[in-house]
């Protein structure tokens, strides 16, 4: 072999070995992206750079998460202001949207969720209910909105469809985990 074929092999090994250094951080970040994507599909539609924090930051609190089931007792409780809230609905319907807000959060105060700050409760569903996250924030916006603005029957029936799947789901879901100690 003569000089000018081991330098160009040499090179050449320079070259690949400089390329797999910089494909490394990408595709670490693909490794590590991959399964955040696939356990938190709703709101990854955010640039990834931006989600991966926030959602690196909702997996490390649902290993200790300690979500209280409802006794039969609250259950029938809630199920009986839903039925006040679906006839409320029927007669006003943004002030029905509103309510149903309400009792959703009533719900998830009494099993454990921080209820009054909407941006926590929102990243606390995400771990719990992911398909669901995304509508309650729609049915937060539009109980807002429609005490501002008109808004079309048909827009608030299907958010209030929405909002009784979310009813039933958070309602009659038992999510306990035991604290880790």
């Amino acid at each position: 072999m003569d000089t000018a074929t081991l330098v160009l092999i040499m090179m050449i090994v320079i070259l690949f070995l400089l390329s797999m250094q910089l494909a490394r951080p990408l595709w670490t970040r693909r490794k590590r992206t991959e399964p955040l994507s696939n356990q938190f599909m709703t709101g990854y539609s955010r640039p990834v750079f931006h989600a991966e924090q926030d959602f690196g930051a909702r997996r490390r609190p649902a290993r200790t998460a300690y979500i209280l089931p409802l006794s039969d007792e609250q259950k029938n409780h809630f199920t009986l202001e839903w039925l006040a809230v679906q006839a409320l609905f029927a007669r006003n319907p943004g002030r029905g949207i509103k309510e149903a807000e309400q009792v959703l959060r009533n719900i998830l105060r009494a099993k454990g969720y921080p209820a009054d700050d909407l941006s926590q409760l929102t990243t606390a569903m995400a771990l719990d209910f992911p398909a669901h996250e995304t509508q309650f924030r729609k049915l937060h916006l539009l109980a807002m909105r429609s005490s501002r603005e008109n808004m079309g029957k048909a827009d608030l029936y299907r958010v209030m469809l929405h909002a009784r799947i979310l009813f039933e789901e958070i309602l009659y879901a038992d999510l306990v985990e035991a604290p880790s100690h």
